[in-house]
């Protein structure tokens, strides 16, 4: 199988464009302004082949009030193309309103994972979109369900009942997960299946069965969940053969969830498919991340007991380039 820090060009550009503006969509059933990508949430899916050239133009069309926004996607290395990392204050400035700015980098490494705004908290809001590398398999499946989402802009329907999604027997799927929260910890489980984990991102790992994979979510209860007032995400699976108008009933029991309310899987379970050697390091240095208090009475997160605050009009990035290391002491 092909390695993780392998390098490709395949001579592809594959290229999108990006109108980002405040809109209102239901996403949940009830209508709420949000931020979107082309008049969608989520945004539209990027996808590509490993090796291929991603071209990305974003135009800030953010209107009242005015906003800067950048666009990050997440996992990327981005060797060779730091500066296209979309991160506000340390790889670019904001883009300004009215503005626009192309991002080109390649598509490596491979495997699932999704882009959003870096922007403040615009990605809480509705910037982000799934994304997908498409690559070499470490486990073979029949169909791969892609990117599917739910958006609507109607209101709220009493009893209106759950997402459906129709298999066919004896086939393997491809499932990816993309938990968009903000703070919020998901599990996902189907009634009477099992699940083979082959992949986190774009790390390809040992495959290994489990019934719950981390990333069902817990929501708000309230008129538009069925059976009212019911705490957990359901979505109906159906095979070729049922009644796509009935509900599964007594006969879907739920998975016995077993796993720490706070954990991720083992690390002896996600054991990387392939090992990249790193060699002696010449420094090692600790690093303790922690969160805090601040004198604001905000949640503030630290590393060695040191936070720190962006500053976007001298990205990091320009000012290591212009060989200023001295930041935030001489931010010139």
């Amino acid at each position: 199988m092909a390695g993780h820090g392998e390098q490709r060009n395949t001579g592809v550009v594959r290229n999108y464009e990006f109108a980002i503006a405040r809109g209102t969509v239901a996403p949940d059933g009830y209508s709420k302004d949000m931020l979107l990508i082309n008049g969608e949430y989520p945004g539209p899916p990027i996808e590509a082949n490993w090796g291929d050239t991603i071209q990305v133009t974003v135009n800030n069309a953010i209107a009242n009030p005015v906003e800067g926004t950048t666009i990050h996607y997440h996992g990327l290395m981005n060797q060779n193309s730091e500066w296209e990392d979309g991160v506000s204050g340390v790889s670019k400035c904001p883009i300004a309103p009215g503005g626009s700015f192309t991002q080109t980098f390649k598509a490596t490494p491979y495997g699932s994972t999704f882009y959003h705004s870096h922007y403040s908290s615009q990605y809480a809001d509705g910037l982000w979109g799934p994304m997908i590398i498409h690559g070499p398999k470490n486990e073979l499946y029949d169909i791969d369900l892609n990117t599917t989402s739910t958006s609507t802009t109607g209101p709220c329907v009493n009893n209106a009942g759950v997402a459906k999604f129709n298999f066919i027997s004896g086939k393997k799927y491809r499932l990816r997960l993309i938990n968009s929260g903000i703070a919020a910890i998901q599990k996902f489980s189907i009634d009477g299946h099992n699940m083979t984990v082959f992949a986190n991102g774009f790390i390809p790992i040992e495959p290994y069965t489990t019934n719950i994979v981390w990333i069902c979510s817990r929501i708000s209860s309230g008129e538009c969940t069925e059976p009212a007032n019911q705490p957990i995400a359901l979505a109906t699976i159906y095979y070729e053969k049922a009644n796509t108008t009935g509900s599964p009933g007594a006969n879907s029991v739920a998975q016995v969830d077993n796993t720490p309310p706070c954990e991720n899987d083992a690390l002896s379970q996600t054991v990387a498919a392939y090992h990249i050697a790193t060699g002696d390091p010449a420094t090692t240095i600790d690093m303790a991340v922690n969160f805090t208090i601040n004198a604001t009475n905000h949640l503030a997160w630290t590393i060695n007991d040191s936070g720190f605050r962006a500053n976007f009009n001298n990205p990091l990035l320009l000012l290591a380039n212009a060989g200023n290391d001295s930041y935030p002491y001489d931010p010139e």
